[in-house]
């Protein structure tokens, strides 16, 4: 006679939909934390490109980058970094 105990011994199969479900969720999360899509991220690459020692606090470089990397005007990148403390 075969035991109900043996047959259910805790073993559980993964079902197909829930591995998808699962799968889903990671490439989700991943998307989330991806830092190429950060725009700040990207900001801060191009200023690099632009100046190796990049400070935002400097008047300068923060207009120069501003105006390459976000394809500002001088009018309203002055205005930004004013708003964001350059000097």
């Amino acid at each position: 006679m075969v035991s109900v105990a043996g047959s259910l011994s805790g073993h559980r199969k993964l079902r197909p939909w829930k591995l998808m479900v699962s799968l889903f969720i990671l490439c989700g999360l991943a998307g989330c934390w991806n830092e190429a899509s950060d725009p700040d991220a990207k900001r801060l690459q191009c200023a690099r490109k632009q100046y190796a020692d990049f400070n935002p606090k400097n008047m300068k470089q923060c207009v120069d980058v501003c105006i390459a990397c976000e394809r500002g005007s001088m009018t309203t990148c002055s205005t930004s970094c004013t708003m964001k403390g350059a000097k």
